[in-house]
This record gives structure tokens, C-alpha cells and sequence, in this order.
């Protein structure tokens, strides 16, 4: 199969699996399946924090109109974060479900919306941006041709000065974990920045064991599956602070916010 056909029946595949999950653009629509709305919402709460600290470090979370590309915006989450969180932000939010930026364009008219895939080559939005983000989303492209495509973009549409943040759990080695989910390791994304003029400025882990619903070996998992999720939210930003090496969770509290920045 050449390039071409595979990046769009990639696209396609995207497409059909978001079209298909969206019913009423809840959060727990794009969260992780079997978690209950309160683990849901303390889930989100630690990407938000993530995300502060992303631009807390990059030393942009004070500065004043900073341009926001989101590419695999879903219903909006960090929509609504930049504008209680920064100033004056200008927020454009991307997806390749039109469904969802459908929903958005009523709900939100106040940004920028576009229904498009970030990995094709020929993905254009006026730029450049101070920030480019994409935040859990990058491992749900399984392609690698299709996922060094977005990384292009992204560089592309940065402005000097600006940050791009993406996600991953960078195992060892790469790790396909079902049909629609690959995890890649921290050199695919060296060799990328490499190649695109970037570096990686830093490697942060996002949660400690609120994903796994706590320690996920049994008999441990029993007592803590008694714990309610405020105490798990609790437990899991103290450990994340003291940086506790993780141990029996699954692959969804292995998630890392990656910064990059132009060389």
C-alpha cells in the first residue's frame, strides 16, 4: 500500500472511530473506557495541571495573547482552559471528526474551529502559534509515516519562541496495545525532532495511579478499589510530587507531557 492510500485510509479509520464514540461530547466519551464521571473529571483535573505546568515551564502561562493550536481538540476541554487560564489567548482547536467540530461551532463560536486531519501534508490553519499542543491523542495514530506528518506540521506552524506539547508513555520499545492504540518510545521522538530542527526540552509524567484506578496487581487492587476517587486524585498528586517510582499500572498512568522547542 502506498503512502497516499495509507495515510488516507488512517484518516478514514479516525473518522469513522470518533464519529461513531461521540453521542452527547462528554468527557467521558473521549476518557478512558470503564472509568466512572468522577474518576473522569479528577482525570481531566490532572491534565489540566499537566498542562499548566507545560506552560508554567516554557515560561508562557503569563504571557499575554499567546496563539493556541490544539490538534485533536474533542469537545473542547482545553478550549474553555485557555480562557480561564491565560490572557487573551486566541484558540484554534482541530479535529478530524467533523461531528465533534460541528457540535463545537454551535457550542463554542467564539474560536477558531477546523475539521481536518493534522497528519496530512497538506494540513493548513493561519499561523504560526506560540503553543501547539496535542494532548493524548498522538498514540491513537498507528501509522508512523502519518505520526511523523503531524510532528512536521506541528514544527512548521510553531513561532519562534513557542513550545509543542504532546503526549506519550514512551516505553522501551514501540507497543502497539490493541487495534487502535500505539505507544512509541522516547527515541522515535529524538530521531523526529532531530529531523525537524526541534529538542526536547522536557519529559514530565502526568499522573502516578489515578488512570489505573490505583495499584493494578491483585490483592492490592482490592483494598484500593474500596478508596473513593477523591483519596485515589489525593494520593496520586502526592506520589506524582515526591516522584515515587511507578509500579503495577497500566499503561494509562504511564503518560508524559513532551515539550518541544525549536533548536
Amino acid at each position: 500500500m502506498n503512502s497516499s492510500i495509507q495515510q488516507q485510509h488512517e484518516a478514514d479509520r479516525l473518522r469513522r472511530f470518533w464519529n461513531e464514540r461521540y453521542q452527547d461530547f462528554s468527557l467521558h466519551e473521549s476518557g478512558i473506557k470503564g472509568l466512572d464521571e468522577e474518576h473522569i473529571r479528577l482525570l481531566y483535573r490532572c491534565k489540566l495541571v499537566a498542562w499548566r505546568d507545560a506552560l508554567r515551564r516554557a515560561g508562557l502561562s503569563e504571557r499575554v495573547g499567546l496563539r493556541v493550536l490544539d490538534a485533536g481538540c474533542g469537545q473542547g476541554f482545553f478550549s474553555d482552559a485557555a480562557v480561564s487560564e491565560l490572557k487573551n489567548a486566541s484558540y484554534t482547536g482541530a479535529d478530524i471528526s467533523e461531528k465533534a467540530i460541528g457540535h463545537l461551532r454551535s457550542t463554542r463560536p467564539q474560536h477558531q474551529w477546523l475539521s481536518a486531519d493534522f497528519c496530512d501534508t497538506n494540513f493548513t490553519v493561519p499561523g504560526p502559534f506560540d503553543v501547539v499542543q496535542s494532548i493524548e491523542v498522538m498514540h491513537l495514530i498507528l501509522d508512523n509515516a502519518n505520526h511523523a506528518g503531524a510532528m512536521a506540521n506541528f514544527a512548521r506552524l510553531l513561532a519562534p519562541g513557542g513550545r509543542i506539547f504532546v503526549t506519550d508513555t514512551l516505553p522501551r520499545q514501540e507497543y502497539q496495545v490493541n487495534r487502535y492504540m500505539v505507544f512509541r518510545p522516547l527515541k522515535h521522538y529524538e530521531v523526529l525532532a532531530k529531523r525537524l530542527g526541534l529538542r526536547i526540552e522536557s519529559v514530565k509524567s502526568m499522573y502516578y495511579f489515578l488512570p489505573s484506578r490505583g495499584w493494578n496487581v491483585w490483592p492490592v487492587s482490592r483494598i484500593v478499589a474500596r478508596f473513593s476517587p477523591g483519596l485515589l486524585y489525593t494520593l496520586d498528586r502526592f506520589a506524582l510530587s515526591l516522584r515515587v517510582p511507578q509500579f503495577w499500572t497500566t499503561h494509562d498512568s504511564r503518560m508524559k507531557m513532551i515539550t518541544f522547542v525549536h533548536v
